[in-house]
């Protein structure tokens, strides 16, 4: 038979667990928050034809045609266009340089 003692300590016990872990998935939701934000927050190094269009002020046909005729630095991968950030930037530095 268990004695009065030992369930205050069973219970005790069990309270201390179940407290070590609310405070466990309270840290691992506070990093998942962390990293969800630092994941939304992050600008994209590789845009598409919409989003590059949107970042380089032009209309998304404009920006289609420089992209066939290869005015603009970009790949294609299967229908879609690619653009990298930092190619488009370096465009824009360059294009301003030579005027």
């Amino acid at each position: 038979m268990v004695s009065h003692r030992e369930k205050e300590k069973a219970q005790m016990r069990e309270g201390a667990r179940q407290a070590n872990e609310s405070a466990h998935r309270s840290a691992m939701k506070g990093r998942l928050d962390t990293i969800i934000d630092s994941i939304q927050n992050k600008p994209k190094e590789v845009m598409n034809l919409s989003e590059a269009a949107e970042f380089m002020g032009v209309h998304e046909n404009t920006l289609r045609k420089y992209a066939q005729n290869g005015t603009l630095p970009c790949r294609k991968l299967g229908t879609r266009w690619l653009f990298s950030k930092r190619s488009l930037i370096e465009w824009i530095e360059e294009k301003e340089s030579e005027k």
